[in-house]
Parts: C-alpha cells; structure tokens; sequence
C-alpha cells in the first residue's frame, strides 16, 4: 500500500501500530507482566489484598449481593442460636465470629457493644454500613412479637437465597455477552484488514 502511495484506514493503521508496538516492547511487556503478578501474589500471601478487596465488595457496585451473602449468613447463624435459647450476648459474639469476612466481622463488632448497652437488636443492626434493610425491620417484627430468633433465620435465609439468584442470573448472562463482545472484536479486526484490502485496490486503480 506505501508503494503504491495508498493511506491506510484508520482502523488499519491503530491495528498495525498496535502490532508493532507488541513485537517491538514483547519482552518488556512480558516481564512486566510477570513481576506485576509476583507483586500480586506477594500480597495477597502476606494478607495485604484481603482487606481491600472485601471493601470493595461490601462498598463497590456489588454491594447489594455481597452484603446479602455475607450479612444473610450472619442472620441465619444468630437467629439458629436465638431461637434454640442462646443468650443473646453470647449468640452474637459467635454468631459475628462465624462471620467469613474479617471486613464484615469489625463492622459487626459495634452491634454486641451497643446491644450490651440496652440498645435493641434491630437498631444496631441498622446502624451496620452496608447491612440489609430487609434483615433489620424483619429483626424489628421479630422484638415486638417475641420471634426474633425465627424472623432472623428466615430474613438471612431470603437475602441469602435472594443474591444467590442474582448471582445465576448473572452467570447465565455472562457467556451471551462475552460471545457478543468476542464477535464484535473479531469483526473489528477483519473490517480493518478488508478496509485494507479495498485501500489497495482503489491505489492499484488509481494507479
């Protein structure tokens, strides 16, 4: 196409500058890649990920489904041993350490200290950033008809069951839009090729 004096398309020429960007820096890239990923995992061993990324999970966009799994399974915990006739100072000491999270177990921590205090049950856990609405009023229905234990097991079990259909739903989605988004860069870069193609014909002609 330069011999013959064509200008490639613009989509032709970001394809090729990005090829040639990747076979001239290939090694560079590769290593960088690499010690990105040893960095990682250096992190990640040593516990410095763990705290970041649950955060981001409660507070980021999947907060709604995060808090329903790890909260759900909190309220199940606390209203089992509730209703078996735990205390409930002891049912929800246990009941935050089982938390899997250490993320949700220090914001679960002020629950025990303001229920302690006389607070209700409910309220505090209104007070939990991130925690589920739902599981709180259900916990308030349950203080004033004497059925916190049971209403907290069924709230946790329904946010739980709840973010688990969010999750299939959205898994089920996912291979549609991956397909989708792969066809379109393959297209992409076989109109860049073609438009290449047509580049050369239109200069031979002209030509």
């Amino acid at each position: 196409m330069e011999n013959a004096g064509a200008k490639a398309a613009p989509a032709l020429a970001f394809l090729l500058t990005v090829s040639n960007t990747l076979r001239a820096h290939l090694t560079g890239i590769g290593v960088g890649l690499a010690m990105v990923a040893i960095v990682v995992c250096a992190l990640a061993r040593a516990g410095l990920l763990t705290g970041p990324l649950q955060r981001a999970a409660l507070d980021g966009p999947a907060r709604t489904t995060a808090s329903a799994v790890i909260y759900g399974a909190f309220a199940q915990s606390l209203g089992s041993m509730l209703a078996a006739g735990a205390p409930m100072g002891d049912a929800l000491r246990l009941a935050i350490r089982t938390a899997p999270w250490r993320e949700a177990r220090d914001r679960l921590d002020p629950v025990l200290a303001s229920v302690r205090q006389g607070e209700t049950l409910s309220l505090a856990l209104e007070q939990v950033e991130g925690f589920p609405s739902a599981i709180a009023r259900l916990a308030a229905v349950g203080e004033a008809t004497g059925a916190l234990g049971p209403m907290l097991a069924r709230s946790g079990a329904f946010e739980e069951a709840a973010a688990l259909r969010r999750i299939e739903a959205l898994s089920k989605l996912l291979g549609p839009v991956l397909i989708v988004a792969l066809g379109l860069i393959i297209g992409a870069l076989m109109a860049a090729m073609l438009s290449g193609v047509t580049n050369l014909g239109d200069a031979a002609l002209g030509g």
